[in-house]
């Protein structure tokens, strides 16, 4: 049930009042209690989870990607600052620069929340590397959020020698716990709209992923032309072609095609 009761805002409050406080919990695990509740409008949840017993104030920052660069994750932020602003936490949404939010994300671990888009992946192994407490000191994509629980580390290596119905089961035990314990929330798809041409190349119509090392070496050019041109809105990958540096990679398709094997016969 959704609970639609209005809290008392900031602008609200008298100078006498106090805002609710948690002395005793992280700000990250802050959010995941929030995260099931504000989610689906449990005000009246939300603030049973604070305290008026401590003056201190909870001060919590969003990093993000300002507006003319995502402006789709500012929303998402704004409307989650605001929503934890009418609880009492002084949430700020905090805009910055893709290379510098990704190096205080992937290398730093500066942050107490941030929103941005996920590079993705296609098979579950992924996930032990994103979420097993073994890689949470590691740069990149390697468990950021400094998510740690044992049960998880033991599904996610079982999962590694099973097969078939019984490797299914234990995806689907290690994502309930990750929707119950929240190390990152999942709030949005964003639709992946590419174009091609076929008048200098074909093949793209029996191509799942176009925007991919397999997708570009899968096509045949129909004229003379030898050359596959392709445009792309982050021009991250193509500054910086070192694989190591996470901030500044986007996706892996480039990369894979200057050092997969295949790639490099084939151009």
């Amino acid at each position: 049930m959704i609970h639609t009761a209005t809290m008392p805002s900031k602008q609200g409050l008298t100078d006498s009042d106090t805002f609710p406080t948690i002395p005793n919990i992280g700000r990250r695990e802050l959010l995941a209690a929030f995260g099931m509740t504000l989610g689906s409008g449990c005000i009246e949840e939300a603030q049973s989870l604070v305290s008026r017993d401590n003056a201190k104030q909870i001060a919590f920052s969003i990093k993000t990607l300002p507006a003319d660069a995502d402006p789709r994750a500012i929303r998402i932020a704004r409307f989650l600052a605001k929503r934890l602003n009418e609880v009492g936490i002084a949430a700020q949404v905090v805009p910055m620069e893709r290379v510098e939010l990704l190096s205080d994300i992937l290398l730093d671990h500066t942050f107490d929340c941030y929103v941005a888009c996920f590079p993705g992946f296609d098979e579950p192994d992924a996930l032990r590397t994103l979420l097993h407490s073994r890689f949470s000191t590691g740069a990149g994509w390697q468990n950021p959020f400094g998510y740690a629980n044992l049960n998880t580390d033991s599904q996610l290596i079982a999962q590694r020698k099973q097969s078939g119905l019984q490797r299914t089961k234990t995806i689907k035990q290690i994502q309930h716990s990750i929707a119950r314990n929240q190390p990152f929330s999942v709030v949005a798809f964003p639709d992946e709209i590419r174009a091609t041409r076929t008048d200098t190349f074909n093949g793209w119509a029996n191509i799942q992923q176009p925007h991919s090392a397999l997708g570009y070496l899968s096509v045949e050019t129909s004229t003379e032309k030898s050359t596959l041109r392709m445009t792309t809105q982050d021009a991250r990958p193509t500054e910086n072609l070192n694989p190591l540096t996470a901030e500044y990679k986007s996706d892996e398709a480039i990369v894979d095609l200057l050092y997969d094997p295949r790639a490099l016969d084939r151009w």
